[in-house]
Formats: structure tokens, C-alpha cells, sequence
């Protein structure tokens, strides 16, 4: 059944290949992601962002003009923090702290427009859609005796149950050395403005800076 899969997606991308005659590109990259608006304390406990949010992504995309293309995005998306609750008592037992972490994939349209060339060197302004859906989450709860606990959901359901989708607008530039006709290197600044919360509390909705650097091919 993978090998059927594999041949049809492949069948796929040649179909389109011949029908357009335009140029195709293929890359994959990873980058680091600052989140905010989601890390607003609650109850009064405090939210740290002590790990970096990353992301990795593939994409495919076709050259309609010497200047236009228009590309897909596949990612991987991890969001993660850690919540303090410091003084919170439990009729049990103290909680200590709690580490969270969502994991998201997404499906993301993109609009490239090459602003200039230089040498081997391209610069493209890149805006598109976001569209993450929920892959699940984990939490992890310390007790003040240094104990975890992987069952216990502190503060995860009822009003801070995070959006399972999160949509929203994506701006950036694509910077690309081409290292011959075929290979090239890219680095991506990216800022998303969310059309929702992360949690249904917060009070502004979720914001997010990135940067990713990648390899493309061309063919």
C-alpha cells in the first residue's frame, strides 16, 4: 500500500511537471519559533518559555512566471512551555510545576513574488495562509517532592483546552544562494498574526516569529 502511495504522489508531481512546463521546486527546512500572546499567566500560576518552539517543513511549488511561483507547505509544529504553580496547594498534594508541550501539523498555502536577483543571490516576499491542526499534547506535573506524574492534566481541560486549529495570515522574505542551477540555500525571517487564542482565557490572540533556513531544489 506505501509504494502505491509513493508511486501515485510521484505520478502527481510529474503530471503536473508537464502540464504547467514551468519550473518546480522541492525544499526542505527547519527553524526556531517565538510564540506569543499564549504565555499570559493563569490562576496565578507563571508561564515560562524555557525550550525553544521549533518547526520542520517540507515544501513543493511551481514557477508560473520568471518572478511568481506559487507553493505548498507540510510542517511540523511544536509548541511547548513550562507552568509554575508556586504557593498552589492541591487537597493531595503540592504542585510544583507542570511541562506542557502541542504538537501541530499544518497544511500551509503559499505566494512567493521575487523582488530581485543578484549574482547567485534571490530575494522573494512570501505571504500565504496557516492552517495547524492539533496532533495531540503532553503534560508532565512535578510535585514539590521532586515526583512526575504523566496522568494528572493540570488546567488542561475545561477553559484552557488550546484551539485544536489555529489559522492565520503569514508575511516574510525568502533569502536564496544558489549554489548551481540545481541546489540552493535558504533562510526565511516570518511573522504570523493567528486569527484565534491559544487558550480560550487568553486575552489577545496568537502571535508568532520565526526564522528557518532550508535547502531547495529546482528541477
Amino acid at each position: 500500500m506505501n509504494s502505491k502511495i509513493v508511486l501515485l504522489v510521484i505520478l502527481m508531481i510529474a503530471s503536473v511537471k508537464v502540464f504547467s512546463q514551468d519550473k518546480m521546486t522541492f525544499g526542505v527546512n527547519f527553524g526556531y519559533d517565538y510564540n506569543d500572546k499564549y504565555l499570559e499567566n493563569l490562576d496565578g500560576a507563571e508561564n515560562v518559555n524555557e525550550l525553544p518552539d521549533f518547526n520542520i517543513g517540507v515544501d513543493v511549488g511551481i514557477e508560473l512566471t520568471e518572478r511568481i511561483r506559487v507553493r505548498g507547505e507540510l510542517k511540523y509544529v511544536n509548541l511547548s512551555f513550562t507552568r509554575d504553580f508556586t504557593g498552589y496547594t492541591d487537597e493531595d498534594f503540592s504542585v510544583d510545576h507542570t511541562k506542557f508541550t502541542a504538537n501541530f501539523i499544518g497544511f500551509n498555502p503559499r505566494f512567493d513574488y521575487r523582488l530581485f536577483s543578484l549574482g547567485n543571490f534571490e530575494t522573494y516576499f512570501s505571504t500565504g495562509l496557516k492552517l495547524e491542526f492539533s496532533a495531540g499534547d503532553y503534560i508532565r506535573t512535578f510535585d514539590n517532592n521532586g515526583d512526575k506524574y504523566d496522568d494528572l492534566k493540570y488546567f488542561s481541560n475545561g477553559k484552557y483546552i488550546h484551539d485544536s486549529v489555529l489559522a492565520g495570515a503569514v508575511g516574510g522574505f525568502i533569502f536564496k544562494y544558489n549554489i548551481n542551477q540545481k541546489l540552493g540555500i535558504t533562510i526565511m525571517p516570518e511573522y504570523t498574526s493567528f486569527l484565534s487564542r491559544f487558550y480560550n482565557d487568553n486575552q489577545t490572540s496568537l502571535q508568532r516569529a520565526n526564522v528557518n533556513i532550508g535547502i531547495e531544489w529546482t528541477f
